[in-house]
């Protein structure tokens, strides 16, 4: 993502009232996508997420991607795919919130290590994710993932 392209980004969020902004990675792998679970105690308590967080003041959404990676599953990533997907949401304090979703690869080497906001992980391919407590917003993001891998293949 070039500086023009970030700065676009954030302005067309910030004249769209957007107060908060989070990042969320879309970390494939042979055709599946890792999900995290937030701990039942805490705000939207066993739902399944994408690894991501907040981007905190001064820091663009790759240094916010690459810092949260590494604090939430212990990876950092190899690969920044592309950004894929944004959507809009009021966080736990009522901040209107824009998450920025991108495409992204780690080593296979690397072992989930969760943060305390998280109890466990899974893979998933398309067909797993029915039955899992996941937002639409981030089925989208997962699904625009899946469209692209199966675009791709032969």
């Amino acid at each position: 993502m070039t500086e023009s392209e970030h700065d676009a980004l954030m302005s067309q969020a910030r004249a769209d009232g957007v107060q908060r902004f989070v990042v969320g990675a879309v970390v494939g792998r042979n055709r599946q996508a890792l999900l995290i679970r937030r701990r039942a105690d805490d705000f939207m308590g066993g739902m399944f997420e994408l690894p991501g967080g907040k981007v905190e003041a001064g820091e663009t959404l790759l240094a916010a991607l690459h810092r949260e990676l590494a604090e939430e599953i212990g990876c950092a990533p190899r690969t920044i795919v592309k950004a894929c997907t944004s959507f809009d949401y009021r966080s736990k304090s009522g901040a209107l919130t824009r998450q920025f979703n991108f495409v992204v690869t780690i080593d296979a080497a690397c072992t989930i290590r969760l943060s305390s906001d998280h109890d466990a992980h899974v893979w998933v391919a398309a067909h797993e994710l029915t039955g899992l407590r996941v937002s639409d917003d981030v089925k989208g993001a997962l699904m625009t993932f899946w469209e692209d891998v199966s675009a791709k293949e032969p």
